[in-house]
């Protein structure tokens, strides 16, 4: 029998963390609000974003 046979603990490292961090201040905030469909569609959103700063600095039209 194991030891740890009540242990409901999800083993996920720092991941879980950063996606915590991601959405503070979010609607994403409160676990019930957290579809799969919905957080998908904002990493789908955010990775766009990203893109685009990412081109438009390539072109020499964003500077930081």
């Amino acid at each position: 029998m194991s030891i740890r046979k009540l242990d409901d603990q999800i083993w996920c490292g720092p991941s879980m963390g950063a996606f915590n961090d991601w959405v503070l201040g979010t609607d994403l905030e409160a676990y019930q609000n957290r579809k799969v469909a919905v957080v998908a569609e904002r990493i789908m959103q955010d990775a766009a974003v990203l893109w685009r700063v990412n081109a438009l600095r390539m072109q020499g039209g964003l500077r930081f």
